[in-house]
Formats: C-alpha cells, sequence, structure tokens
C-alpha cells in the first residue's frame, strides 16, 4: 500500500486543477454546429426509416442469479453506455454496455448492470433480449460510463444515496473482470462541493455544497507527476429554491494503489466547476430548463482520425422539472468544441409517430464509418393529456413551446431506449455537401443509405481513378 498523500500536496493539487479547469482566454472562432445539426437530425430520420439500423423499446432480461431476486426480470434497457470491445465471430461487431434498472436495486433505487452482444456491421441488436446480462456493477447506481486506459478500464457511475447523488469512480483490471462483476482495484465516491457560478453567469474558484453530482462521462485519462488525473463532465443540482440541473466539467485525482473492491468515501481530492460555456450556448438557443447527460460526437481519434470536435446533449425546452411538460421537452443539442462563444444548435429529427422527444444521448464509434447512437425516449409523448398542454405553458418558462405545438406519438414509435446506427461521414463530412460518385453522378448520403447493402456485397461504384478518399467503395468527391 502506498503512503497517504501529504496535505501540502493535495493543496498544491487542487489549486493547480483550479488553474487548469479555468476556461480558456483564447478566441477561437466558431464554425457553427448549425449545419451539424441539420445532418445530425437528417441522418436519425432516416435509420429510423429502416428497420435494420434501429431498434425502439429495448429490453434484456436479468437472470435472478444476477439480480440476486428470486426470479428473472424483463427490464428496460435504460441509458446504456455501448464501448466497442468483447468476443465475437468473424464479421460480427462485439459490444459491450451498462445500464442501469430498478430491478435488483436496494431501498428502491437503481442498480447498474452490464451486459454484451454481437451485431452485423451496420445494424443494430433488437429490441428484445439480444444482450446478455452478465453482472450486477452496483445496487446503488445508474448513468454509467466505461473508459479503457490501455487494458484497464474506469467505470463511472451515479452513486444513489438518500443524503444525495455523488459522481463515483471505479478501477478495474481489465474489460473481463468488469465484464464478469470481479474485484476492482479502488473506488472513489467524491463529496459534492464544486466551485460554483457567480453572476452572470461566470466562474469562481469557491468551492460549495451542492444537492447532486451525476451523469459522469469521462474525457480522457492523463498520467501527470502527481497522479493520475481524470477529466470528466457531468451535472449537478444545487442548492436553493428554483434550481435546476446545470452542466459541470472538472478534474479528479485518482489515487494511486488498492485491491480488494476498496471504496473511499466523501473523496476531496478533485476540482469540478460549472461549465459556464456549455450552459450560455444552450441558454442561447432558449434551452431553459435542465441540462443533463452529454456524448461527444466525433470520429476516434485514437485511431489517429480527427478529434470529437462536438458534444450532443440532453436540453429541457421548458423550466418545467419533472413535470410532464418538462419531459416533454427534452431535447438533443449540439455544442461545438474549443471555440469561443459557441451557440447550442436544436437537433430535433424528423420521426415517424409525431415523435419529437429524445433524451439521454449516446454515441459510440464502431469504426468502419459507422457511430452507435441511443437516445430516452420517456413515455409523456404518447399521453394526450400531457402533450396538450405543450403549446399552452407558460411563455415565460419556455419561449419555443407555443410555436411547436405537440401531438400525441404513436406506433411505430415507442417509449424507452432507441438505439440508431448511422454512417459517420453523412453527419461529420467536410462540408454541407458532403457526397459520393457513383456512375459518373453524384449521389448524396441519402441516396448511399438506401442502397448501402449493395456495397457490402459486390463492387458496384468501385472506380479506378479515385482522387478523393474511398467510403465504401465509393469515391468521395474531393
Amino acid at each position: 500500500m502506498a503512503p497517504p498523500i501529504p496535505i501540502w500536496k493535495i493543496t498544491s493539487i487542487l489549486f493547480y486543477l483550479s488553474l487548469i479547469a479555468a476556461p480558456s482566454a483564447v478566441a477561437v472562432p466558431c464554425g457553427g454546429a448549425g449545419p451539424i445539426a441539420e445532418r445530425l437530425a437528417a441522418t436519425i430520420g432516416r435509420s429510423v426509416a429502416d428497420n435494420t439500423r434501429h431498434s425502439w423499446h429495448v429490453h434484456v432480461t436479468v437472470p435472478a442469479a444476477v439480480s440476486g431476486l428470486i426470479a428473472d426480470s424483463r427490464v428496460s434497457f435504460d441509458a446504456p453506455f455501448i464501448l466497442l470491445g468483447g468476443e465475437s465471430s468473424v464479421g460480427t461487431v462485439p459490444l459491450t454496455a451498462v445500464f442501469h434498472a430498478g430491478a435488483g436495486g436496494e431501498d428502491n433505487r437503481m442498480a447498474s448492470y452490464v451486459a454484451q452482444t454481437t451485431t452485423a456491421l451496420g445494424e443494430v441488436p433488437g429490441p428484445e433480449n439480444d444482450w446478455t446480462v452478465t453482472a450486477k456493477l452496483s445496487s446503488t447506481g445508474s448513468m454509467g460510463h466505461v473508459f479503457p486506459v490501455g487494458k484497464e478500464v474506469f467505470f463511472a457511475y451515479e452513486f444513489e444515496a438518500s443524503g444525495g447523488n455523488t459522481v463515483a469512480l471505479r478501477l478495474y483490471p481489465d474489460l473481463a473482470t468488469l465484464v464478469a462483476g470481479g474485484e476492482w482495484r479502488r473506488e472513489v465516491r467524491l463529496n459534492r462541493k464544486i466551485a460554483l457560478p457567480a453572476p452572470p453567469d461566470t466562474v469562481t474558484t469557491d468551492k460549495r455544497q451542492v444537492v447532486n453530482i451525476g451523469t459522469p462521462t469521462i474525457e480522457k485519462v492523463v498520467e501527470e507527476d502527481w497522479g493520475t488525473a481524470v477529466h470528466f463532465r457531468f451535472h449537478y443540482y444545487p442548492e436553493g429554491d428554483n434550481q435546476r440541473d446545470l452542466p459541470g466539467v472538472g478534474h479528479i485525482i485518482f489515487p494511486p494503489s488498492g485491491e480488494g473492491s476498496t471504496v473511499v468515501y466523501d473523496y476531496d481530492i478533485w476540482y469540478g466547476r460549472f461549465e459556464n460555456k456549455v450552459n450560455n450556448a444552450l441558454r442561447v438557443s432558449q434551452v431553459m430548463g435542465k441540462i443533463g447527460q452529454r456524448a461527444r460526437l466525433g470520429r476516434d481519434d485514437t485511431k489517429g482520425r480527427r478529434p470529437d470536435k462536438f458534444l450532443l446533449l440532453e436540453g429541457q425546452m421548458a423550466d418545467a422539472g419533472e413535470g410532464s411538460v418538462g419531459w416533454l421537452s427534452w431535447r438533443p443539442v449540439l455544442y461545438e468544441l474549443g471555440c469561443d462563444n459557441p451557440v447550442g444548435a436544436i437537433a430535433p429529427p424528423t420521426l415517424p409517430g409525431n415523435l419529437r422527444t429524445l433524451a439521454n444521448p449516446h454515441v459510440t464509434d464502431v469504426g468502419s464509418g459507422y457511430l452507435l447512437l441511443s437516445f430516452f425516449v420517456p413515455s409523456e409523448p404518447f399521453n394526450l393529456d400531457h402533450t396538450s398542454q405543450y403549446a399552452g405553458f407558460d411563455p415565460q418558462k419556455c419561449p419555443t413551446c407555443a410555436a411547436n405545438p405537440m401531438e400525441v406519438a404513436v406506433l411505430p414509435a415507442r417509449p424507452g431506449t432507441l438505439i440508431i446506427i448511422v454512417e459517420a461521414d453523412c453527419v461529420l463530412g467536410d462540408d454541407g455537401t458532403f457526397k459520393f460518385k457513383y456512375k459518373k453522378q453524384i449521389r448524396n448520403c441519402a441516396w448511399i443509405s438506401k442502397v448501402k447493402k449493395k456495397f457490402q456485397k459486390k463492387k458496384v461504384c468501385a472506380l479506378k481513378k479515385c482522387k478523393g478518399a474511398a467510403v465504401d467503395n465509393c469515391c468521395r468527391e474531393a
């Protein structure tokens, strides 16, 4: 066991973290998230029109031996974070996911589970029992996130407690141990103190108590001279009346040692702050309520590709909290990373059955030019008593509600988790006119999506002289 970190060193580390966590003063112009948001919405719409490219209302079976209950449980596959990885046969894509469900939770809390599956390239797992649940990771946890670092794997989740939720961060020796529900090396559960905003939506370094911290997503892990720095994003709920979930960002100094599923409570060697740039960008876009889960949208830069350029977040258009209008108003919002004064762009896809509401976004690069997306669809859009209230909601709390009345959602749309596969290039191409050449004609992503299966069977559009990059044997215009 390594010796404890001295107090003077802890103080120095926290001061350093407060400096590197501050927003950059360098102005970088924004390219605009609007065009990408429009393409994302259109691409999602096309995938939902193809039965092999989406699954509504995804459910799995949790065996009694895993949940600790007396019988197997059929549960909704809620808030899955899906990772490319696991064992599979040739020609299939292995996937590992962490998700939460009420079955097996302690004292009516959620339980976090891990599951695995395989699927064909360019397709999604089915909606019923395509996933094999292998282990329960926590009986008081939700909103899990997995981040591999070499062979080791970090598992971050929202630890649910009666005094208020917080972020827990756990380190496994490898993915196989996590999948088996084996021993982790160490877990830290953060104290609920962060640097809160000061008017007008700026940042201070004063740390204060908050009610909840949750929905962790790890951005990167860096080995520093003074320890392992885990950079992550989260949301938090401040104390006081008329509050809402707000975006946060921070760094955790993970302990250097530990074995046998060690847990450190009320961990204070971390620094978190209000993420004012994300908050302000979404407020400009008239997101009036909660700002919650988020996912990085881009090509996997670990394979030598371009780094992520966007965050895909969930935002409530109505400041209505946990009320029905609040649930109805969740929309996906795109935020451009690394630029000055960004403006969030709403990305409402055209979905069947009058559905507009999508929450809890996750994005996974599964390789070969595909992105796997998942969203949570609440039950409120399927209830006429709820949707009829939307257009007439308080315009001060929802300036966009009146202009966007909602109809009750119907089949084929269904509540629960929606999983979609899309082509990365159709969303993240170099510009808004990203197209392909086929038989001397220029074709766009909508066309290529419809006939893509033909390209996998035979090289119908291979060109001998291709000046641009080849995409599925088609020539991209340079």
